[in-house]
């Protein structure tokens, strides 16, 4: 599979995440091993950086939970790390950053 990047717009899968009953949005699914395997060919193939990745991108994936983020921030960011290529520490800074907005806001 090919490197498949799409617009919040344009991705099927892009705010389809369900809600809990505390308003919180469920974590989407990205496939990490193809999202490090382009990674790392984009770093000239290398196993070290395909490596990294993966477990980076396990362990954003974990952290996410605890950030308890709302379904609308959820959602906007579920758009932005798809279209970086489906990235659980994109989504996971985007969670970050837009919830600290929110406090800033507020």
């Amino acid at each position: 599979m090919g490197n498949c990047y799409f617009t919040p717009a344009q991705d099927p899968g892009a705010g389809k995440a369900a809600e809990n009953s505390a308003g919180e949005a469920a974590l989407p699914v990205y496939d990490i091993k193809e999202h490090c395997k382009n990674v790392a060919a984009m770093a000239g193939g290398s196993s070290q950086m395909e490596v990294f990745c993966r477990e980076t991108e396990d362990e954003a994936k974990r952290d996410i939970a605890r950030l308890a983020a709302p379904a609308r921030i959820m959602k906007h960011c579920d758009g932005v790390a798809r279209f970086s290529g489906g990235s659980y520490q994109m989504l996971q800074f985007c969670i970050q950053q837009e919830m600290e907005a929110d406090k800033k806001l507020n």
